[in-house]
């Protein structure tokens, strides 16, 4: 259902709907307010691995929050093998009950800021020697809080936080769509 859905915002058939993928796109490439063509959307859609937390129907209507025993269920033993199995590197989650919920395996005190405020960051280990990094925004489908003034500081993290430890390893530094530069 989530391959569905993200085909059917790519075609733009989600209309008003859309504003979560459209939110998460302009963030990530900087696109903040001249969005993308529908080609460079597929093409950003195609280049990151986007699942659901709870990966059923968790409500009926917006604002329905999951039932306890979703958030309790597989659910955090799936998120962890999904960064496992394709090696994520770094991780955005988006919203904050979800950003409480998830399981860490360490926590980077004070990681970024965003405002006057700091924030910390969780690093999901996949190895004994690698590990995504996760940080958070607020939930991008319209939730109190939610601006990319707000957002912004969040990916700059992430994306320097990758690129550091690329460089400590001697890997290529990450790019972002090139087609869109």
């Amino acid at each position: 259902m989530t391959k569905d859905v993200v085909t059917a915002y790519i075609e733009g058939r989600l209309g008003a709907n859309a504003q979560f993928f459209r939110r998460v796109e302009r963030l990530v490439t900087k696109r903040l307010h001249d969005g993308l063509t529908q080609e460079q959307s597929a093409a950003f859609w195609h280049s990151v691995i986007f699942s659901n937390y709870i990966p059923v129907v968790a409500g009926n209507k917006p604002g329905d929050r999951p039932p306890e025993q979703l958030w309790n269920g597989s659910a955090s033993h799936e998120f962890v093998a999904n960064i496992q199995r394709t090696e994520a590197e770094i991780v955005l989650v988006c919203g904050t009950e979800l950003w409480r919920r998830k399981p860490i395996h360490k926590t980077i005190s004070a990681a970024y800021q965003a405002g006057p405020r700091h924030y910390e960051a969780h690093e999901i280990n996949w190895s004994s020697e690698w590990g995504a990094v996760a940080a958070h925004i607020p939930h991008p489908s319209g939730s109190h809080g939610w601006s990319y003034k707000r957002c912004v500081p969040v990916v700059d993290y992430l994306f320097a936080v990758l690129n550091e430890r690329r460089a400590e390893k001697g890997l290529q530094a990450s790019v972002i769509l090139p087609a869109l530069t």
